[in-house]
């Protein structure tokens, strides 16, 4: 039966599109779900289509997203696709025609006639008749199907071997799949393929269009799905391009949040379109949706567009038509837009545009002006333009000129780091040896500066030259004689220089460091009037430092008392060597017992003959007098021999004591022994009743722990150690607690779930100190740095030293490429000062509700014997909506929300 036979000359006259004429097809404007159906799905990230039934993450994602927004493939009405839903021959057909770009040749003829068995829908007709025309369907074949089947041919269900014959021919890939007949299969149930599909199947699976429906099956009679033809039909259009009138092609020349710019090679042109706020990225190489940072610049991309811009972006492949050259800077030319460069000792023009990235070797951002002279740079530059153009520029290394304010975050006399004000790039420079550093047109030095202190500065061939403080944490330094000191009112009264005799006063300001040299951790009250001291003032003219520069205080240790007269409050001594010294006890003169305070009065009936005493003083007025019972020094030394222990103290001077039979306690170890100790070791020694011998040494270590639990009533507190052991320690006032900068704290600031670095005297804690978190999420990636965003938005360099670990789910290494850009991590030093980085996967749970007045946040529980579904958020919480910052009154019941903790706290919350 000839094709003329079956149906009348189509009118020429045109006939209007069927891009919506079918329930099958309708209009994807109508197709978009309501918020509820959306919101019911509760998705871990944002649906790629308008289908409430095609849930985010869903295998065809992508590629029903791609078909609907090129028009080929709408939904089914009331907000759905039907993923599920089978496809009928001629809606296959229909899918096929708008691939191929021809869906305005399909005519709507109703003088159109077929055989009487050969029944289609009327909004078929065109299409079925284009079909048999563009050789997609033979029509004899077709017929005879028809014939021997009594179904309705447009309504029956199609096969997957049946499609896959429509799709290699709608391709143009006939010629492959005859030359693919008799081509082995993978497939056991191949001799159920019916007679003459065999090389069209065989082309399909080698075109990685079809697969089977397990390794080594393939189905050949089974359905096809329309999420199946959806991402058949998408993945064939790399063999059959069709330049579709709402897509364009082209390389990525510029991407930012809310445009898209293309090149197009073949007309040499530039064109750029905004995004969509709710476009769609994607990578050729994955099937899930990505960030714009993933995709390739300079290389080939796919942009769909809708009504409000660019809606659905793809990169086509990796390959960056990009070149690298690497050189010195010879001079740059702003006006012409142009600089020259010494590539391979061969002087180079390069020309840039506007567009132009130039960042300094720690990823910050530069101006072009900004490169000096000799500077090494690599210069990325195209290759497609007729005349290339640079599109970055990599400082590599610190050749360069620059002014700004900033905040110093770190200072030496080598090295200046700066933050900017808006705390979104920190900067490290070299410092100039003729620098000049100013403070209140006073000239100061790089030894004034202070982490803190808000400068401007000129940076020239990177190096700093001019630094002026404009506001100070540190504040200026004076000098003076103290007068009188106040710890109660903490006010202090000072003369300022001889010549002047002016008498000054300002408030303490609060944990006021004081300085003596000779005594470890000086306080006001050891300050006398008298001393001449200098002092740090800050911006609120409180006084944070006070250094005394006339004396120090020299000290004795393991000195015996000769005699105490209580008249005259003359106390002598004498030395280790026997010698003798006679000072004065004063209302001053702090004298300690035991770790106890005792006043004069108090302590005069203990200080008798032969007494061991440690003895501070100045000028013959004793500072303070320790009546020991142990030392705590370095061991210097063991003599096994002689039974003499040698002790070196931090305030200088050896002693060597004797003793007779010693034990030795060491955290962690049930028995100790002398071959226990080495030479370095801190060490506490204990005395025996009558103060003349060791009869214990107590070793000191520093162990990194976690804190279970504090009970500040009773003053006790949990720790676990890293073999998973809790013990409860009780805090005594020998017990000293202290922050992550050393300052003494209350018990109170202490929580579950913080790090802490425990100072084991024997096996007991001496102090408890808090350990200095870093938390944020990973910018760059270096080979011995790691530049992280803190929650507080400001950015800082880890240099990361030469011990460091990274720990990533459990497991330890030393390599650097443990950690990616997009991690979040909490820093930290152990208890060798070697740094830790441990990747901070987060805990994964279902939010469900928040009350603001108590802080008080409720998610679903994981399983049955979960009871983790209340937390307490703090004023420090940080929330993360889709990559911005939040607030918790914008989480919804049911999102998927990822919780991270520091220090048992939450710290941040994100919903991706």
């Amino acid at each position: 039966m000839m094709l003329k036979s079956c149906y009348k000359v189509l009118s020429s006259a045109v006939i209007l599109s069927l891009l919506a004429g079918t329930a099958a097809y309708a209009n994807a404007d109508n197709a978009v779900g309501s918020a509820a159906d959306n919101a019911a799905s509760a998705p871990v990230q944002k649906p790629a289509t308008p289908f409430s039934d095609v849930k985010a993450g869903h295998w065809a994602e992508k590629h029903i997203a791609k078909l609907n927004l090129q028009g080929i493939i709408q939904g089914k009405g009331a907000g759905k696709f039907g993923t599920n839903d089978n496809v009928s021959q001629e809606d296959a057909v229909i899918l096929a025609i708008r691939l191929m770009g021809k869906d305005s040749q399909a005519k709507q003829d109703d003088a159109v006639v077929f055989p009487e068995n050969f029944k289609v829908s009327e909004y078929a007709k065109g299409y079925i008749v284009l079909a048999l025309q563009e050789g997609l369907l033979d029509r004899t074949e077709e017929f005879k199907r028809a014939e021997a089947d009594k179904s309705e041919w447009g309504k029956r269900t199609a096969s997957r071997e049946w499609v896959t014959k429509l799709l290699i021919r709608a391709i143009n890939q006939t010629k492959l799949a005859e030359e693919l007949v008799d081509a082995s299969s993978q497939f056991t149930d191949s001799g159920d393929i019916t007679e003459g599909y065999s090389g069209y199947v065989n082309a399909a699976v080698n075109l990685k269009l079809m697969n089977g429906v397990s390794a080594t099956k393939f189905d050949p009679k089974g359905l096809i799905t329309r999420a199946m033809i959806a991402k058949m039909y998408s993945l064939a259009e790399s063999y059959y391009p069709v330049n579709y009138a709402n897509q364009s092609t082209g390389l990525i020349t510029g991407l930012t949040e809310n445009s898209i710019t293309l090149y197009d090679t073949e007309s040499n042109s530039e064109k750029s379109y905004p995004i969509s706020k709710n476009a769609l990225y994607y990578r050729f190489d994955s099937e899930s949706i990505a960030s714009a940072s993933e995709l390739t610049r300079y290389a080939k991309a796919l942009v769909i567009a809708s009504e409000d811009g660019a809606a659905y972006i793809e990169t086509l492949d990796d390959d960056a038509k990009v070149e690298t050259l690497r050189g010195e800077v010879i001079r740059v030319v702003p006006d012409e837009s142009k600089l020259w460069m010494f590539v391979d000792n061969k002087p180079a023009e390069i020309a840039y545009s506007s567009t132009l990235e130039v960042k300094d070797s720690n990823g910050n951002k530069l101006q072009v002006t900004d490169l000096a002279a000799d500077a090494t740079i690599e210069v990325t530059r195209d290759t497609f333009r007729t005349q290339p153009l640079a599109v970055s520029i990599q400082v590599q290394g610190a050749k360069i000129n620059k002014s700004g304010t900033g905040k110093i975050t770190a200072v030496s006399d080598s090295s200046l780091t700066i933050e900017s004000e808006d705390g979104s790039v920190t900067e490290t420079w070299g410092i100039a040896e003729s620098v000049l550093v100013t403070w209140n047109r006073e000239i100061k030095s790089i030894a004034d500066l202070a982490v803190g202190d808000i400068i401007s500065y000129e940076i020239k061939a990177g190096l700093a030259t001019k630094i002026n403080v404009t506001s100070t944490v540190v504040g200026k330094t004076v000098t003076g004689t103290l007068q009188h000191i106040d710890s109660d009112s903490k006010t202090i009264n000072y003369k300022l220089d001889a010549s002047t005799n002016t008498l000054s006063a300002n408030y303490l300001a609060a944990n006021v460091q004081v300085i003596i040299e000779g005594i470890n951790q000086a306080t006001v009250s050891d300050l006398v009037r008298g001393d001449q001291v200098k002092l740090t003032i800050n911006d609120q003219d409180a006084v944070t430092k006070i250094q005394v520069v006339n004396r120090r205080v020299e000290t004795v240790n393991g000195a015996s008392i000769l005699n105490y007269d209580a008249d005259s409050k003359t106390l002598t001594i004498l030395d280790s060597a026997g010698k003798p010294t006679a000072v004065q006890l004063t209302g001053n003169t702090k004298i300690e017992y035991n770790g106890s305070s005792l006043a004069l009065s108090s302590a005069s009936n203990l200080l008798l003959k032969n007494r061991k005493v440690t003895i501070g003083f100045t000028e013959g007025v004793a500072v303070y007098v320790n009546l020991v019972n142990s030392y705590t020094g370095t061991l210097s030394d063991i003599n096994q021999t002689t039974n003499q222990l040698t002790i070196s103290f931090e305030t200088g001077g050896t002693m060597k004591i004797p003793f007779d039979q010693l034990s030795v306690e060491i955290y962690e170890k049930t028995s100790s022994t002398l071959s226990d100790l080495k030479t370095g070791d801190r060490i506490t020694a204990l005395l025996g009743p009558n103060q003349d011998k060791v009869v214990a040494i107590q070793l000191h270590r520093i162990i990194q722990q976690e804190v279970v639990s504090v009970d500040t009533s009773n003053k006790k507190i949990k720790l676990k150690a890293q073999d998973g052991s809790v013990n409860e320690y009780s805090v005594g006032t020998n017990m000293r607690l202290l922050n992550d900068k050393g300052t003494s704290v209350g018990l109170n600031v202490f929580g579950a779930d913080q790090v802490v670095n425990v100072q084991f005297v024997g096996r007991l804690p001496g102090s408890i100190q808090q350990v200095e978190v870093t938390f944020g999420k990973v910018t760059a990636v270096g080979s011995e740095q790691l530049t992280v965003e803190t929650l507080s938005g400001s950015k800082q360099n880890i240099k990361l030293g030469s011990n460091f670990r990274v720990i990533r789910n459990g497991s330890s290494s030393t390599n650097v490429s443990s950690v990616s850009v997009g991690d979040y991590v909490d820093i930290r030093k152990n208890e060798e000062e070697a740094l830790i980085v441990t990747v901070n996967s987060g805990t994964v749970r279902k939010f469900r509700s928040y009350i603001a007045s108590s802080k008080e946040m409720f998610v679903f529980a994981s399983s049955l014997n979960d009871n983790n579904v209340r937390y307490v958020l703090s004023d420090d919480t940080r929330v993360i909506i889709n990559g911005s910052s939040s607030s918790m009154q914008e989480l919804k019941n049911g999102d998927e929300i990822t919780l991270y903790f520091i220090n048992g706290k939450i710290a941040l919350i994100v919903k991706s």
